[in-house]
């Protein structure tokens, strides 16, 4: 009986080459999105609340934007707590609204009526932080290129580059990361490229602006109507000394023909008839009255001068409250 000889498959060499191909894929996926992972997983274990959660809904963020600003665990913060974190390393006379510190974002609860939307675009502006932080070093190129084309449109925008210049004081080497959130809260027209990157973190960029252009919009018609009523209370107020000190001269002097006038009278035979004297009289009559007319029209002005003065006081005070709710070093108002 002849011998049949079977080859043998031995398929364990085949499986271990796949299972070390699988764990090599899964590491790599791992390795490639530590960060989408992280975030996912931050997410999942700090649920954003549906108010902190609704400023960047209402600023026109569609949900890839929201991701990144959830995954900041974002808070809506007091004037404490806000300050324990974001005012190191700042300069003491500006206005902190917001920051993006150690992948975390704090919005201060600004609770001025008139300054309606100024959290929505801080949050939206502080979520952009996080979404820069997060590219890649082309895509950051990439993008840096556009913001680098869109700053020099707008080369003509004296308070853009003080701003950009304050952010080179305080935030070093953070130029783009700043212009990437700003142009995209503020401008309303940008180029195409740089609105079509945008549109992968924004289904309406343009609630945001709006949002930006109407509080904005606020604070500069207050300090504007101040300087104005100002400017108005100055020049009035200089020519209404020159009147005064006018009229004053014009009293001395008449104050002076009267006492002539009455000393001639007293002087027998000064006047040769009893018309001479009625004339004399009649011209410092005439003379008098209207000096009186100008002590009323005076009054008139000085009263003109007080209403503008409390319109301009009224105002000031509008512009110190506004001031004062965007600052969140001052203490608050005594209940």
């Amino acid at each position: 009986m002849s011998k049949t000889t079977q080859n043998k498959i031995n398929i364990f060499p085949i499986l271990n080459l796949t299972v070390l191909g699988l764990i090599f894929l899964a590491v790599a996926f791992v390795l490639f999105n530590a960060q989408f992972l992280k975030d996912s997983f931050i997410i999942w274990s700090n649920p954003t609340s549906p108010t902190v959660l609704s400023l960047v809904e209402d600023g026109g963020m569609n949900g890839k934007g929201q991701f990144y600003y959830k995954a900041s665990i974002p808070e809506l913060s007091s004037a404490e707590d806000f300050n324990e974190v974001c005012r190191k390393d700042r300069e003491e006379s500006d206005a902190i609204l917001g920051c993006y510190t150690n992948q975390r974002i704090y919005v201060y609860d600004v609770q001025d009526e008139r300054l309606a939307g100024v959290k929505e675009v801080t949050a939206v502006h502080e979520g952009l932080h996080a979404i820069y932080e997060r590219l890649s070093v082309g895509d950051k190129n990439y993008v840096n290129g556009l913001l680098d084309n869109e700053y020099k449109k707008l080369a003509n925008d004296s308070e853009l580059k003080e701003r950009m210049d304050y952010y080179a004081r305080t935030e070093p080497g953070q130029f783009y990361n700043e212009l990437h959130s700003i142009i995209a809260t503020e401008k309303s027209d940008i180029g195409r490229s740089l609105e079509e990157y945008y549109g992968k973190y924004f289904s309406d960029r343009q609630k945001v602006v709006k949002m930006h252009l109407s509080y904005a919009g606020t604070i500069k018609a207050l300090a504007e109507k101040a300087q104005k009523l100002n400017d108005e209370i100055s020049v009035q107020k200089s020519q209404l000394e020159a009147r005064i000190d006018n009229y004053n001269k014009e009293i001395s002097a008449l104050n002076n023909s009267i006492a002539v006038f009455n000393n001639n009278a007293n002087t027998a035979g000064y006047y040769a008839s009893q018309a001479d004297f009625s004339q004399a009289r009649r011209q410092l009559s005439n003379k008098a009255s209207l000096i009186d007319k100008e002590y009323d029209a005076i009054n008139l002005e000085i009263q003109r001068h007080q209403q503008l003065v409390e319109e301009y006081n009224q105002t000031a005070v509008q512009v110190n409250e506004v001031n004062s709710s965007l600052n969140s070093t001052m203490a608050p108002k005594p209940s």
